[in-house]
């Protein structure tokens, strides 16, 4: 495989000729962030730079929906995908969780689905998410939910767009790592992490059956 990491808010990107930026992959993974939050951003320059990234990758998105192009939206790509369609991103501290290991339920189109296939009804995974989904977003299949602390853990869009609210990306090793290097909230304190590795066989399904389209 060929990985090509684009950064939302580089301007060199050509952001209004998606057609020509997608022409050459066969699919695309929006990834979470750390930086960026739909509501109450604390500072102007976090919502300049929040504005900036939506209004650039807006027509991609656009065009990923419109032609079912193979996506897997993880955690902020997970929201993103929602907001296009027109589902509203909110603060509830109530689906709000901190980072740390969660269990994942599938429901019965989940346990169906080919990027859940080989997966227990029921898995931990690495979250970390502040705002979360208000509904699923119209015209989609909820496939995974935790419960009432996060009511929309996966969906799939049509046949090929995938978002998910957890980090099938890392282990546990991955996430302690994050955590020590980084600047954020949960730096320094003590969270629960277990073994993820059938969350991680979603980010692989994801390729092998969507993207790579193996039997």
């Amino acid at each position: 495989m060929r990985l090509t990491i684009l950064n939302a808010l580089d301007e060199s990107v050509l952001w209004k000729r998606p057609q020509d930026l997608l022409s050459s992959f066969d699919g695309v993974i929006l990834g979470g962030s750390g930086e960026f939050h739909f509501p109450g951003h604390k500072t102007i320059q976090a919502q300049n730079l929040y504005d900036r990234a939506i209004h650039n990758v807006r027509p991609l998105v656009e065009r990923i929906l419109a032609h079912d192009i193979p996506t897997l939206g993880i955690c902020f790509g997970h929201q993103l995908l929602s907001h296009i369609l027109g589902t509203i991103v909110v603060y509830d501290p109530k689906q709000a969780k901190k980072a740390g290991s969660y269990r994942v339920c599938l429901t019965k189109e989940g346990g169906k689905d080919p990027i859940f296939s080989d997966i227990p009804k029921r898995f931990f995974a690495q979250y970390a998410h502040r705002d979360s989904l208000s509904a699923l977003p119209q015209g989609s299949v909820l496939l995974a939910k935790n419960g009432k602390r996060c009511q929309t853990s996966a969906f799939r869009y049509r046949n090929n767009i995938y978002g998910v609210q957890f980090h099938p990306e890392m282990t546990e090793k991955d996430f302690f790592f994050r955590l020590k290097i980084s600047s954020s909230e949960y730096y320094g304190k003590k969270v629960k992490l277990y073994p993820t590795r059938e969350a991680q066989r979603v980010l692989m399904n994801f390729i092998k059956k969507k993207v790579l389209k193996e039997d």
